[in-house]
């Protein structure tokens, strides 16, 4: 059975540390707003309501107010036992309720422009009983709700400090995070030679959006390899079924910020998908390089001719300190090696030239290059 995005998203360190902020919060008696982009992956109430279980402190109910009638009221029939219950409920019923003073109460339902408006008016009127109940350190019910981050700026919501906390999904996602997320998903499927390239490809293409790893882990290995055709689909589809989605097209993602893959794809950018194309082979075909290079040496090291001058007049006597070019041209222009032995050295000449000029490695030249490698390990046996 396929494992589902939430099940394990949430439990990655980086998201599992947004997840941790709020239940503190919470548990410290603050109100909590989830600033939130149409690209955070489902499950993020699940594993809220998880980890209170898990400190059993606090109970959490939900409160849809997506139908009619005012909100206090609303909340006071689903919240409140009839006897304790007042005929005509306003915020401070809500507030003061000895019932509810170990509960966080999730609202739902309050995107629409009508209902968010009149919601706006209800959460002045709670937070002021709030406020005034703070100092005799009574225990009070939570509110905690999803704000989309185009309403982050909103004036009629705001935070307050310590009686409402908001809580911002951007920069939680850290390559490494995604990378244990992918490395699910593509179990068994690395890349060429020892590398894990594909895993790579779709960190540096994903980014922080689950969503997106999860259809490019789906991908084969020559989609993958050539990406743009499959991302212009899926731009397609994107602007064609969400309108929302663009809210949320620019986020930290590690020590970098990023736009979004398909922001780029929208509007033409192909030299970034050659670039983050470029940065996944960067990070796993280079140190594959250096390793091929390093093994080379030592099987040519009899050959190799000492002291070599490279073309800047550098003069190298450690046959280690040779570049994969000047062992090249060492070994086929001084030691007068055949080119027919010097396949895999200049396979990887011509791959490390092509990431110099910030160039992702030629298909063809990374397949050619892990078929000589596999026959230097059969002969090396």
């Amino acid at each position: 059975m396929p494992i589902e995005l939430g099940d394990i998203w949430w439990s990655l360190p980086g998201p599992h540390s947004f997840v941790v902020d709020v239940v503190d919060a919470l548990e410290a008696g603050s109100n909590a707003i989830l600033a939130l982009p149409p690209t955070t992956p489902a499950g993020l109430h699940a594993s809220l309501i998880a980890n209170l279980d898990l400190r059993g402190m606090l109970e959490w109910r939900t409160v849809d107010l997506s139908g009619s009638g005012r909100i206090a009221q609303v909340l006071a029939n689903q919240l409140i036992p009839l006897a304790r219950r007042s005929p005509r409920a306003f915020a401070n019923d809500i507030a003061l309720d000895a019932g509810l003073q170990t509960t966080v109460i999730h609202i739902s339902g309050i995107e629409l422009e009508a209902r968010f408006t009149e919601f706006a008016v209800f959460l002045p009127e709670f937070l002021s009983c709030v406020r005034q109940r703070a100092k005799s350190k009574r225990a009070m019910p939570r509110l905690i709700f999803d704000l989309p981050q185009t309403l982050l700026s909103d004036p009629r919501i705001a935070s307050d400090g310590d009686i409402v906390r908001v809580f911002e999904w951007k920069g939680r996602v850290r390559p490494s995070d995604v990378q244990l997320y992918v490395s699910t998903r593509m179990h068994g499927r690395n890349g060429l030679g020892p590398t894990n390239l594909f895993e790579r490809i779709v960190v540096e293409f994903a980014g922080w959006d689950a969503g997106l790893a999860d259809q490019l882990c789906k991908w084969s290995d020559a989609d993958l390899l050539h990406p743009y055709a499959g991302l212009q689909r899926i731009a397609r589809m994107w602007e064609r079924t969400s309108r929302s989605w663009k809210a949320g097209t620019e986020d930290m993602f590690g020590a970098r910020r990023l736009s979004h893959i398909l922001q780029h794809v929208s509007i033409g950018d192909s030299d970034e998908i050659t670039r983050r194309l470029w940065r996944a082979h960067v990070s796993e075909v280079f140190p594959w390089l250096e390793e091929m290079r390093a093994e080379l040496i030592d099987e040519f090291r009899e050959s190799i001719k000492l002291p070599y001058v490279s073309q800047n007049n550098e003069v190298i006597n450690d046959a280690d300190l040779l570049e994969i070019g000047q062992l090249y041209w060492n070994l086929r222009y001084l030691a007068r090696i055949p080119e027919t032995r010097l396949q895999l050295v200049f396979l990887c000449r011509l791959a490390r030239n092509d990431l110099a000029h910030r160039r992702p490695v030629d298909t063809q030249r990374l397949r050619s290059l892990e078929r000589e490698w596999r026959a230097m390990a059969r002969r090396a046996q």
